[in-house]
Parts: structure tokens; sequence; C-alpha cells
């Protein structure tokens, strides 16, 4: 029989793709800043175009479409680059000082969590089901939130956001 193994979020977070941000952003420098960073750190993901193009056309035709509420927005895409290892690509940005032109129509909350997914074609189809979870879970309990905007680095988020999905 199959064992069940409870999914973690360390398995998809690298903690080199986790930020902190003190001030106040907008939107597009918010973006801007996660697909620099991504490009820093994995140059070898050569379309990445193609990542940006999948997120900002859906942001674009619907504004704020992935803010979901309780300061949390998670826009996902796809990127084609098969020759990378990685099925997925999971960026995690605390915004202390929040995203003013980010906005959920859910709750009137600005964005202070970011999660950025890119997933390849295939893990599109397969992945999105664990990690989606995984990161709404922790969005559901005011305790989370709470103790997620106490976080004082990339760090100490990044331990957070752990620390949350162990238990």
């Amino acid at each position: 029989m199959k064992e069940n193994k409870k999914k973690s979020l360390k398995e998809f977070l690298d903690k080199d793709l986790v930020f902190y941000i003190e001030d106040t952003i907008k939107k597009d420098h918010l973006f801007e800043f996660v697909f620099n960073k991504i490009e820093d750190i994995y140059p070898e993901i050569k379309p990445i175009e193609a990542l940006k193009e999948s997120i900002l056309k859906k942001e674009k035709e619907i504004p704020n479409i992935t803010a979901i509420g309780n300061y949390l927005a998670i826009p996902h895409g796809i990127f084609f680059d098969y020759s990378y290892s990685k099925e997925i690509i999971l960026v995690a940005v605390f915004i202390k000082g929040g995203v003013e032109d980010y906005i959920s129509e859910f709750d009137d909350r600005e964005v202070k969590f970011l999660f950025l997914i890119g997933y390849n074609q295939d893990a599109y189809c397969t992945k999105r089901t664990e990690i989606l979870p995984l990161i709404t879970s922790i969005f559901m309990e005011e305790n989370n939130i709470n103790y997620l905007l106490k976080s004082e680095s990339s760090e100490d988020f990044y331990n957070r956001l752990i620390e949350l999905c162990s238990q």
C-alpha cells in the first residue's frame, strides 16, 4: 500500500528565493524585482520571458486577479524550458509596507505576501494541486498571518513559513 506522505512547503521553496521588503512598493516594481531575482539565481532558465508573459498577461487582463485576500497574492504561470531540472520555481516575498496598488477585491486588504509560482508544462498539471493548498492553508488562520507579519528578514520569514507548514 502506498504511504500518503504529507508534502511540505520546504520541498518546493528554495531559501534563496525568499525575500523581505521593508517599504511600500508598487505592483510593477514588485514583479520586476521578483523576475530579476529569478534571472539572477537561475540564469540557466532560458525563456524566463514566457513565465513573465504568462503571469503579467493575466494581471493585465484582470487587475489584481491573483490577490486572493488575507494580504495574499499567488500569481502563477508556465515556463517552457525543459532543460531546466526543476519542475517548479516558487518565490516568496513579504512586503512589510504592502503593495499600494495590489489590493484584493475579496477583503480590500493590500498584498503583503506574494508567492509567485512558475511551473513547467508537465508540473502545471500535476504539482499545482499540491503546492497551492500548502500556501493557502497557512493564510486561512488569522494567527498564522499575524505571526508572519512579525517577520523581520528574509531568513526569519522563511523560517516562520517552514514552521507553520510543519504544524
